[in-house]
């Protein structure tokens, strides 16, 4: 798995995107409460789909096992 900094980020700027969305929606009371809950649901769906599509981090290694690149050793330290 990544990082807990790297978790704890990513968290931050989808909440952050959120934010900056559903405030101008649910400011207005003309604007509908329906479309900022389908943002609130969608938006970090989508982002988690899109990480674990496009990401080139091998999910099926536990975690203390080195993470390689192609046919490439691992550097020693």
């Amino acid at each position: 798995m990544p990082g807990t900094g790297f978790i704890i980020i990513a968290a931050s700027m989808v909440i952050a995107a959120l934010t900056l969305i559903v405030i101008p929606l649910t400011r207005n009371a003309d604007q509908s409460p329906l479309a900022a809950g389908v943002i609130v649901a969608l938006l970090p769906l989508s982002a988690a789909l899109l990480y674990f599509s496009y990401s080139n981090w091998q999910w099926d290694l536990p975690p203390d096992a080195p993470q390689v690149a192609g046919d490439s050793q691992a550097a020693s330290l």
